[in-house]
């Protein structure tokens, strides 16, 4: 009596399916982890001198990284186009408002969260977040 051959053709859609699904996986996490890393150059925004108000000037049209918990998500705009959140930067006790782009991420921001944040100073030296990951 002759065995039956097995048939491989049943095997390769589940096979096909294993290496879309890894290769996704791993093509986000590449493109996470190189965001993250891009954001991580950045200078460390100076905190206690946009308080105090000192040399504002010297800091327009440079960009910079702020790296927090969210403290609050206190309102989005009228037009929706950017939410006002306070944010505590690491190794300090005091609060920053930033203006966050609805361009900036695609994940909604809620407090407590610990972020990743690419600010600028707006021309009403107001902090304006472009880019924002998850730490």
């Amino acid at each position: 009596m002759a065995r039956k051959r097995k048939s491989s053709s049943r095997l390769a859609p589940i096979i096909g399916i294993v290496v879309v699904v890894i290769a996704l996986t791993g093509g986000g996490l590449v493109f996470f982890l190189r965001m993250q890393n891009q954001l991580s150059r950045l200078p460390t925004f100076p905190t206690e001198t946009y308080l105090t108000g000192e040399n504002l000037w010297s800091l327009e049209d440079q960009e910079f990284k702020i790296e927090g918990r969210v403290d609050k998500v206190i309102m989005p705009s009228e037009d929706r186009k950017t939410t006002l959140v306070s944010v505590q930067p690491d190794g300090s006790k005091r609060r920053i408002p930033l203006l966050i782009s609805d361009e900036a991420g695609k994940k909604t921001i809620l407090p407590e969260q610990d972020l990743l944040f690419k600010v600028q100073l707006g021309s009403a030296l107001e902090v304006l977040c472009s880019e924002y990951v998850t730490r």
